[in-house]
């Protein structure tokens, strides 16, 4: 929220590739624009983590909040689908909403709020990540595990995006709300 309502106006506040990968697809992005921001969202992903290992004084790259698969034995058949679902909600919301004039001034709230509850519905099943940039990072220094399931967290919402992408052009509508 506080990006949106901060750089939105500079950036789109574009923080997950898969809501970036969405805009591309939708035309509203240019391809020399969606590789710098996929760059951009993963070194400020690897950033945050970083920091957060300086903060915490660990000397192990734990607990730097790695999406993790099984988190609740759930299958992996389950979990991908959760992130294809999960994301599918977020990103069809942000390029429906975008699209409104009216509903400007509230982008950073709806953004949140329906976040949060996504995050609340699948965090138990799938971790809930919804964005590879928040995945890549973690896996990337915590290794190991979190390493081997890193794919479902990358393939999941770009799956996921698509299909947004795609249903929003089916059921896109223009009227004098529309940008």
């Amino acid at each position: 929220m506080i990006a949106i309502y901060t750089i939105g106006h500079i950036s789109g506040a574009h923080l997950n590739p898969a809501v970036t990968l969405a805009m591309w697809l939708d035309k509203r992005l240019k391809l020399k624009d969606l590789f710098i921001y996929l760059t951009a969202q993963i070194f400020g992903a690897l950033f945050a983590s970083l920091s957060v290992i300086i903060a915490s004084s660990t000397s192990d790259y734990q607990g730097l909040g790695a999406s993790g698969v099984n988190v609740n034995n759930v299958p992996l058949w389950v979990e991908l689908v959760f992130e294809i679902f999960l994301t599918f909600i977020l990103v069809y919301m942000v390029l429906a909403v975008s699209q409104r004039k009216a509903l400007q001034p509230f982008m950073g709230l709806i953004v949140m709020f329906t976040l949060v509850a996504l995050i609340l519905i699948g965090g138990s099943i799938s971790s809930a990540s919804l964005n590879p940039a928040r995945s890549i990072a973690p896996a990337l220094l915590e290794g190991g595990e979190a390493l081997e399931q890193l794919w479902v967290f990358i393939l999941g919402p770009i799956i996921g995006s698509v299909l947004a992408v795609s249903f929003y052009r089916f059921l896109k509508f223009t009227d004098n709300d529309t940008m």
